[in-house]
């Protein structure tokens, strides 16, 4: 742990950890205490889910635990994430942000990291919740990604915009 508390740790592809000299996001503490166990637990299902998929990282891919979550990105995950969803860069399943790259990690760590606190509060109901607020926005006549209230509370609390219906590139989250 830093002095801020925050856990920080790159696991190499050989078994060994080192300490990663990355910086933390501003407000991203590694909680610990009665609230954050239970938290971790509500959102286990979710988290094991992600754990499943991070194991693609294990072959030419790598992973790191920061600020309590498993961060994982390259290898096959990265050629899995191209196929299935299309066009997602990064993406969270519980306590787990899977990513194309390490610069797709980075660039969207923030929005990412929002779904996991979303994940928390809902626990086993977060992934049924997502699908239904994609569905209830595409029966309304909106953009199923775009009109996600998920979606829409990340980038709210990134200061980011959706990226636009007509916009060319892969979407940049889920």
């Amino acid at each position: 742990m830093d002095e801020g508390g925050a856990l920080t740790r790159d696991i190499v592809p050989d078994g060994a950890t080192a300490v990663a000299p990355g910086a933390r996001l501003p407000g991203m503490r590694f909680r610990v205490g009665v609230r954050s166990v239970a938290a971790r637990l509500w959102a286990l299902p979710t988290t094991l889910i992600g754990l499943v998929v991070a194991g693609a990282a294990l072959f030419g891919g790598r992973a790191r635990v920061e600020a309590g979550v498993v961060e994982v990105w390259g290898g096959a995950l990265g050629k899995l994430l191209r196929i299935r969803p299309p066009g997602v860069a990064a993406m969270a399943l519980g306590h787990v942000i899977l990513a194309m790259t390490k610069e797709d990690l980075e660039r969207h760590s923030e929005h990412e990291r929002v779904h996991v606190r979303q994940c928390e509060r809902w626990g086993p109901l977060f992934l049924p919740a997502y699908a239904a607020s994609s569905l209830w926005a595409w029966l309304r006549g909106r953009d199923p990604y775009r009109g996600n209230a998920f979606e829409r509370e990340a980038f709210a609390a990134g200061g980011a915009t959706p990226p636009a219906a007509d916009d060319s590139r892969p979407a940049v989250h889920r």
